[in-house]
């Protein structure tokens, strides 16, 4: 590699410019950038449960449309004049907003019911015109109470409250359209101190959350470049120390975000924070080459040569930024082995920055430092360790050599310590939680969870879930055997917790008998013979709208959908909804011939807590076996690999641990911390050992006159703690500050993953610092250990372990 930084040094401007032409061509695709922040597109389109979801879609036309809910707290609750204008005003202007789908406005105005008349029954309008009298109100009040699929569905079974459903147009702006609709709302309700109106779904959970990413990416990166420059400048105390390192991280962001450009892959709510990663994390080689850099300047004669520093600092740190970058880089593709898109894009998007960080640390830093005069020392050794660093009475460099003689005097405490916080750690994993949920994007309290709660609270609840019934045959839901069945489960799962209410083809029967006997409530059942369906079906199509069947039944009557409509859009209560379908439908259609699938985008949400949890898994696995793997290579060691990944895995534990604690469920955000913690933490291992190895090969005999070997191996941690342990103490330092400026973050499972990965580096810079080295003083391998004049050393007071 000497021939290489030679070539750097000789034509450092040219590398330069060869750098910049890439970054300018990155540069050009940034304003392509797309978003995609729809939360239930976390699987890709080929997983079966979103084909499902999409083939439900296309055959039963399931929309996700937007719910306006108007509460009305007066005693009268929507049955009053008063209340009833406004909803006809604010239907009537919802028919006209733009960005909504012309005839897809669903509320007390715009739906039908079905009226027993002197032949049979009809379907007529729930209401054509605002009710004016107590007589016409009294009228609605009870067409409402005699139809089932509206209660809870259109109208709160309390009656102080109604809901209108609208479905946005394709490719309209959502968060714009939002707005449009709380400008319609406050323009109609007159500020009337008893209307209280919300407005949910996940349309407007999709807008909101791209203002969110928008605001983010505004915000965050700004914030986190500022914070990086002022920890630069306090840990490294000098100009280029500041500019250098942020160049390196700025042209590693402009490739990574304008690849995503180039290949069309948009930007999801949690890749967000990919700039983020970047810039924490790939300025760690910009502080290890600079921090060594300052020291050779200071190890230098005076009046050395520029080129001799260069060729000094480069040949000591490319190993370890390479091994240091590869094993971040393999932290992060393990994220691959998730079926979860934002999580792979996650991973392969920051692994590629990372490697672009590397690319410029090795090329552009030492091309940098070629075009610059060598600074003036900032003080001149007076005596020198087996290492080649300086004794310091105080500061930072003397601390930590004294922490490291606290280190070497009590490893085995240290050791004993660790297996504590690993068997407790342990025992907490049991309690650990698995759940995602929509809601936790926003602050509790705030306007969208409200009115999701309101909903859930007044009416049949804001998620669905969908129930494909297959009979195998046209007509097959025509028989009153299989729809008295599927009565039967509806009832069955209105008492299930969570669930809402239900509704399939046979609501729409019992509807029609019950008008066809007068409205009796005794005669809301399933008609008893296949020629009473036929019939009323028949009927039902000369005065209504075929295509209101849609929804629930196929052309051929050979698939049914129950719709179900659900209080929540947590995975982990939808999964015990989920059990307990799948429950009845072996219950009741098992041996009937019938096939059932339970699909929509609940169950993508519920689905995706399986996924997250093997993909987990995996990928903490695969990122443990793939740095311990470089690691041996790295070093030519088996023991070399465990040492290095002794400090992570007991991070990795204890992170997992404290969530379940802080009682901090698993959910895709919190997901990827320990992947990212293990590919970061890593690095402290590496630059720790790799420092260890060189002061143990170069340590002169002359700096150990008793040549007593426990003196030898305090005094290597010493000198491995006052050098490697200050640049692993700064580049802690500067990624633990740059993940916390997630704490800004819109988004609240953002911000804990800031706190979780702020902590998980801590552990591993504590665990580099004080564990390693004490297992490093425990087992003394000789991959490390290895003194050249280590015949001479007298005899030793402690029997190491030796590989």
């Amino acid at each position: 590699m000497t021939t290489f930084f030679s070539r750097i040094i000789d034509f450092p401007r040219s590398v330069i410019v060869f750098l910049l032409l890439p970054t300018a061509f990155f540069a050009c695709f940034l304003p392509r950038l797309e978003k995609d922040t729809d939360v239930t597109n976390m699987l890709p389109r080929r997983n079966p449960t979103v084909r499902l979801a999409d083939r439900i879609e296309q055959e039963f036309g399931v929309r996700d449309s937007l719910l306006i809910g108007v509460v009305e707290n007066g005693r009268q609750g929507i049955y009053n004049s008063d209340a009833l204008r406004f909803l006809f005003r604010l239907t009537k202007g919802l028919e006209g907003l733009p960005g909504i789908e012309p005839g897809s406005v669903k509320g007390i105005f715009t739906i039908d019911t079905i009226l027993g008349t002197s032949d049979g029954f009809e379907v007529k309008p729930l209401l054509d015109e605002v009710p004016v009298t107590e007589e016409e109100i009294l009228a609605f009040r009870r067409r409402v109470a005699r139809n089932s699929m509206i209660q809870g569905e259109i109208v709160s079974r309390d009656g102080t409250g109604t809901l209108i459903l609208a479905d946005p147009e394709s490719g309209a702006d959502l968060a714009a359209l939002y707005d449009r609709i709380r400008d319609l709302i406050g323009s109609e309700d007159r500020k009337n101190p008893g209307r209280e109106v919300f407005v949910a779904g996940i349309p407007v959970i999709t807008g909101v959350i791209g203002r969110y990413v928008d605001q983010d990416m505004r915000r965050m990166i700004p914030f986190v470049a500022v914070v990086i420059v002022v920890m630069l400048a306090l840990l490294l105390r000098s100009v280029r120390g500041v500019v250098l390192p942020l160049f390196v991280v700025g042209f590693s962001v402009v490739w990574t975000m304008g690849a995503m450009a180039l290949l069309r892959i948009p930007i999801y709510p949690m890749t967000t924070i990919v700039p983020i990663l970047i810039m924490a994390l790939g300025c760690a080689d910009g502080i290890h080459v600079t921090n060594r850099y300052y020291e050779a300047v200071d190890e230098a004669e005076e009046e050395a040569d520029r080129r001799c520093i260069i060729l000094r600092t480069m040949g000591e740190m490319w190993r370890p930024v390479v091994m240091t970058s590869l094993t971040t880089t393999v932290g992060f593709l393990s994220l691959l082995t998730s079926d979860m898109e934002p999580i792979r894009y996650l991973g392969a998007f920051s692994a590629f920055g990372i490697v672009v960080a590397m690319l410029f640390s090795l090329t552009f830093l030492p091309a940098s430092l070629a075009l610059l005069k060598v600074p003036v020392p900032r003080r001149r050794p007076r005596d020198r360790d087996a290492g080649g660093g300086r004794r310091m009475a105080a500061g930072m460099s003397g601390i930590l050599g004294a922490a490291g003689e606290v280190v070497y005097v009590y490893r085995y405490l240290v050791v004993g310590v660790n297996v504590v916080v690993i068997l407790v750690s342990l025992a907490l994993l049991p309690f650990l939680r698995v759940d995602s949920d929509p809601m936790r994007y926003f602050e509790t309290g705030s306007e969208i969870p409200e009115a999701n709660r309101m909903i859930n609270e007044k009416f049949n609840g804001t998620g669905v879930l969908n129930v494909v019934l297959d009979g195998g045959e046209p007509d097959a839901f025509k028989s009153p055997a299989l729809l008295g069945r599927l009565d039967r489960m509806q009832r069955a799962l209105e008492k299930v917790d969570d669930v809402g209410g239900t509704i399939s083809i046979a609501d729409y029967l019992k509807l029609m008998n019950r008008a066809m006997h007068g409205g009796k409530a005794s005669w809301d059942v399933v008609p008893e013979t296949r020629e009473e369906v036929a019939q009323y079906l028949l009927l039902y199509s000369f005065s209504g709208e075929p295509a209101d069947l849609e929804r629930v039944v196929d052309d051929d009557f050979r698939k049914a959908d129950l719709i179900v409509r659900l209080r929540t859009l947590s995975s982990k209560r939808i999964g015990h909804v989920v059990r307990t379908i799948e429950d009845l439908c072996r219950e009741l259609f098992g041996g009937q011939g019938v096939k059932t699938q339970v699909g929509g985008r609940a169950m993508v949400t519920y689905v995706t807590q399986d996924i997250l949890v093997k993909g987990q898994l995996s990928s903490i696995a695969l990122s443990i076996f793939g740095v311990f793997l470089i690691t041996v290579l790295m070093f030519r060691s088996f023991l070399a690999g465990f040492l290095n990944i002794l400090p992570i895995t007991v991070a990795t534990i204890w992170n997992f641990g404290f969530m379940s604690l802080a009682r901090l469920p698993l959910e895709p955000t919190s997901a990827v911390t320990a992947c990212i913690g293990i590919g970061v933490g890593i690095d402290y291992a590496i630059h720790f050992i790799a420092k260890y190895r060189y002061l143990a090969a170069n340590a002169s005999p002359a700096a150990f006159p008793d040549r007593v070997r426990e003196h030898v191996y305090r005094r290597l941690t010493r000198a491995t703690m006052m050098t490697a342990g200050k640049a692993i103490l700064f580049n802690a330092i500067v990624v633990i500050c740059g993940f916390l400026v997630l704490l800004f973050s819109r988004f609240p499972p953002t911000r804990t993953m800031g706190i979780l990965v702020s902590l998980n580096m801590f552990a591993c810079f504590v665990g580099a610092l004080t564990l390693l080295p004490a297992a490093v003083n425990t087992f003394r391998p000789r991959f490390c250990c290895r003194v050249p004049w280590e015949a001479q050393v007298g005899p030793k007071s402690e029997q190491g372990t030796s590989e």
